[in-house]
């Protein structure tokens, strides 16, 4: 597997030049089927449109287009922290299949954000990790869980 972010560092066409923009994506096609590898292209969204969705992506539509799976990422929201009984949701983001070819859509996963010791020395950590956070059986109504 190889993680390129972000993926804009990787090119320098046009966003929204949907026919450059797809032939960028597709020299990335080639480097995953001659490497034999998994390739995951970090792209970031327009800023301050609320809900992230795969239509999110900035630039034309080609990016989306070529990709076989999308996973996008949404911060908590304040009600959806007072109803998960969270104090500050800052900390948290659920992760949805903003569009998917190979499998099933799945359900979204909620994860927060942990410091970690790096041990490297005193009081240093390295912040910005992620883990997979279990929410309180009351919260099952959060997005992807049935009510």
């Amino acid at each position: 597997m190889v993680i390129i972010d972000p993926f804009v560092s990787t090119q320098e066409a046009r966003e929204n030049a949907n026919g450059a923009m797809q032939r960028v994506a597709a020299a990335w096609v080639r480097v995953a089927d001659e490497a034999n590898c998994c390739v995951e292209l970090v792209h970031h969204v327009s800023k301050n449109q609320g809900e992230v969705t795969a239509d999110s992506a900035r630039g034309g539509g080609a990016f989306k287009d070529k990709v076989r799976s999308m996973r996008v990422f949404n911060v908590m929201t304040h009600a959806e922290a007072e109803k998960a009984g969270v104090e500050d949701p800052r900390g948290y983001f659920r992760v949805d299949h903003g569009k998917v070819n190979m499998i099933a859509s799945g359900r979204s996963q909620w994860r927060r954000f942990v410091s970690v010791p790096l041990n490297n020395g005193r009081g240093l950590v390295k912040t910005g990790d992620e883990s997979a956070w279990s929410r309180p059986r009351r919260t099952s109504w959060l997005i992807g869980q049935p009510r």
